[in-house]
């Protein structure tokens, strides 16, 4: 199965180490946890997209608006969804799981035009492209990304999120 922490190290590689650590002082004492900072410390810079300021990964609602609400510049966004399973009992199985990622700048009402929000819009849909182009590359080599499925490209337009504005890759990740 694919574990959260794979999706964070990947996705990691496109901020680096210092932008996850930012803001992830927490508990020593639950199991994992200790390794998952070590792997943090450890995750490749080769693909660092400096325009990208911040990183967030969750599901939970509050913990995210409470953190993007303290970003004042381009971020990316990490959401996960269903996992599903599929097939007979006694055969194999398909899993899958749904993965969204954002690129997205704070854009408080009244501080940008429509023409500056369009240029920024057309810069994070070309990030979202990047990283679809690099997920692809990467399935190639990557048991994780075998199955890089069903990709779409959505604007994001989140006014409860410090009212970001951006673009949204989302796919799905299957794995037997």
């Amino acid at each position: 199965m694919v574990k959260l922490e794979q999706i964070l190290l990947y996705f990691g590689r496109f901020v680096g180490p210092n932008i996850l650590l930012d803001g992830s002082v927490g508990n020593d004492n639950i199991e994992g946890y200790n390794g998952l900072i070590e792997a943090i410390k450890e995750v490749s810079t080769d693909r660092v997209i400096p325009s990208i300021q911040h990183f967030v990964m969750g599901v939970d609602e509050k913990f995210v608006v409470q953190r993007i609400s303290t970003f004042s510049s381009r971020y990316m966004f990490v959401d996960y969804g269903e996992i599903g399973i599929e097939g007979a009992n006694d055969g194999l199985q398909k899993k899958s799981i749904d993965i969204a990622v954002t690129i997205a700048d704070p854009l408080p009402s009244g501080t940008y035009t429509h023409l500056e929000a369009l240029a920024l819009a057309d810069q994070t849909l070309a990030i979202v492209e990047q990283l679809h182009l690099a997920i692809k590359a990467d399935s190639k080599n990557m048991a994780m990304l075998r199955y890089y499925n069903n990709p779409s490209f959505m604007p994001f337009d989140a006014p409860t999120l410090a009212s970001s504005k951006g673009w949204t890759l989302s796919f799905r990740l299957d794995y037997y």
